[in-house]
């Protein structure tokens, strides 16, 4: 319960008074009837205090990924305040790290085997569990950005061997990170020509037969 010692200490009190008025013994009756009430009032005007702090202490745990204790702290501001959305949430949030963390170390093996696809994916996984959690939407992001990286990388090579060997259709499917930056580039000239279009020139030079679009 969320309000020991104070709700046993009140009903001990009450319990003495039972048995002193059942005694005759009026005032020392009246006396344990009052420090029970005084409890009880004690324990009432630290309610709020106390659903805060187990708020923050629970908070605390989460962020540190001690979930036990995470999910200790918000039941007791549950109990103190049952209807609370936000305690609600993080006791999900608490009962749910467990599972996150799996999937982020899946993520960080696989990432450091090389296997980024392997890696998006499972942080990816710790994500849909917590979209709230810092580590796996960082390495997500992470990850996501090197694989896109890499796509870009791989398909620039393709092309440029693709012109080296003749093979012009193949290479006309040039990468672009940003089609924007090309429309730009068209309109300012060759100072901002792309790697492509620089090849595309030299090829013009030693080659006659190429068309104009090369």
């Amino acid at each position: 319960a969320w309000g020991e010692p104070e709700w046993s200490r009140s009903a001990t009190r009450t319990v003495q008074g039972d048995r002193l008025f059942a005694q005759h013994r009026f005032q020392p009756a009246a006396d344990a009837y009052a420090g029970a009430r005084d409890l009880l009032q004690s324990l009432a005007d630290s309610r709020e205090q106390r659903f805060a702090d187990a708020m923050a202490q629970g908070a605390e745990a989460l962020a540190a990924d001690d979930s036990d204790t995470a999910m200790a702290r918000f039941e007791l501001a549950l109990a103190i305040h049952p209807q609370d959305a936000d305690a609600a949430r993080d006791l999900e949030r608490a009962r749910q790290r467990p599972e996150v963390l799996l999937a982020l170390q899946a993520g960080e093996g696989a990432e450091a085997a090389g296997d980024l696809a392997a890696a998006r994916a499972a942080y990816a996984e710790a994500v849909a569990i917590d979209a709230g959690y810092p580590p796996a939407t960082a390495a997500l992001e992470r990850v996501s950005a090197r694989l896109e990286d890499l796509g870009y990388r791989e398909a620039m090579t393709r092309a440029l061997a693709a012109l080296d060997g003749g093979r012009f259709a193949e290479a006309g499917d040039e990468p672009q990170a940003d089609p924007s930056a090309d429309r730009g580039r068209a309109e300012d000239g060759p100072e901002n020509e792309g790697p492509l279009d620089r090849h595309r020139g030299k090829r013009q030079g030693r080659c006659g037969k190429c068309g104009p679009d090369w």
